[in-house]
């Protein structure tokens, strides 16, 4: 006798009276039905929300820590292109730290220019500030000279913003900086 897919199937397991319908279910070679409780359910959905749970505030942080970094490898770009204007000019170029920026002024030796102020570099959203260790005077002006060697005063740089603070040294013969430390916010 065959049965329409709406047709109830009555039976009888393991001393359980049931009703289904055909086709309803997913019945194994004993007769029992295979699926999920929903007390399975609801803890499967429990353990992904906590996973989920712990994992925002790591990917929150990890890109708190990019947008500090980006901001340290902005100001490092913006120092090798001042390096590198200084080597293939052949000038030597000064730049002066002030709250608003920093100020790039050309120092020519001909008689054409002297002192053109040529770029101004303003971090966004942040303040830099400018150590000088190597200074030959206490308390030296906020100034950072890269002669047309390619060759500059050896300097740490410390910048405060609202992704967080970072403290970089550069290197006097390459212009490049180095990191050491930096605390996202």
């Amino acid at each position: 006798m065959a049965h329409s897919p709406f047709s109830p199937i009555r039976g009888n397991v393991r001393g359980r009276r049931f009703v289904r319908f055909s086709g309803e279910g997913n019945a194994s070679a004993n007769g029992r039905h295979t699926a999920f409780t929903l007390l399975e359910v609801v803890i499967s959905i429990s353990i992904c929300v906590i996973v989920l749970a712990m994992a925002v505030p790591s990917v929150s942080g990890m890109l708190r820590e990019q947008k500090l970094r980006k901001t340290f490898d902005t100001f490092n770009d913006f120092i090798q292109g001042v390096r590198e204007k200084a080597v293939t000019g052949r000038q030597d170029i000064l730049t002066v730290w002030s709250d608003d920026g920093i100020n790039v002024i050309t120092e020519n030796t001909g008689d054409t220019q002297t002192g053109s102020e040529s770029q101004h570099y303003s971090p966004t959203g942040g303040a830099l500030t400018l150590e000088r260790p190597a200074a030959l005077i206490k308390n030296p002006p906020a100034e950072w000279m890269f002669w047309r060697s390619g060759v500059c005063e050896p300097v740490i740089v410390n910048y405060k913003g609202g992704e967080g603070t970072w403290r970089a040294e550069f290197n006097p013969l390459t212009g490049q900086g180095k990191l050491l430390s930096e605390d996202v916010q």
